[in-house]
């Protein structure tokens, strides 16, 4: 309870992230399945621009997660780039360029798709 605290959980509603305090029998925290984090999806995506920096890093990894399982849209990849991107924090901005980089290569044949890419982080030449 005091890293969800700590971290900013709880502090509006809906931020409270319930696997993040339940504990297995082996007393482990209990991480997510994807259909833990799918059910949430909205939810991480609303934290990314302006949550504590731990906790926009962990929601950050939950979309990732998402999407290196194929599953999340591409529109809610575009969005949490944009919202990642113009934050100060190099740790994130340079996580979610990754993302990003890896996302371009799974849509390679997708011209529509990378454009978008591109614009969602201010790549416009």
């Amino acid at each position: 309870m005091r890293f969800a605290a700590h971290a900013g959980f709880g502090r509006r509603p809906g931020e409270t992230h319930r696997w993040q305090h339940r504990q297995s029998a082996s007393g482990r925290p209990h991480a997510p399945d994807l259909d833990e984090l799918a059910a949430r999806r909205r939810d991480y995506l609303r934290l990314l621009p302006d949550a504590q920096p731990a906790v926009a890093e962990l929601a950050q990894r939950a979309l990732r997660r998402l999407d290196d399982a194929d599953r999340l849209d591409w529109s809610v990849v575009v969005e949490a780039s944009r919202a990642v991107l113009f934050r100060t924090e190099r740790k994130l901005v340079r996580a979610q360029l990754a993302w990003l980089d890896a996302a371009a290569r799974r849509h390679r044949g997708q011209p529509d798709e990378l454009d978008e890419l591109l614009v969602a982080g201010g790549f416009v030449w």
